[in-house]
């Protein structure tokens, strides 16, 4: 089971991605990213181990438009 999301076309800065889910564990989990070019996409993904239903990991990938 994985959350992931993509964002694009954002404006060089500090993001945090944030998912929630009352039936994983932890509930709440963050990730900051720093954008450094407005022609950056940002894909993170959050793992969970299944059946626990708890966070395994978090990956983020960067690549250039």
């Amino acid at each position: 089971m994985y959350a992931d999301a993509f964002f694009d076309k954002l404006a060089p800065g500090e993001y945090t991605a944030t998912v929630r889910h009352e039936l994983v564990e932890p509930q709440v989990e963050h990730f900051s990213v720093t954008i450094m070019t407005d022609t950056e996409l940002v894909t993170i993904q959050f793992i969970y181990l299944e059946p626990e239903r708890v966070l395994l990991s978090k990956r983020t990938i960067l690549a250039q438009q």
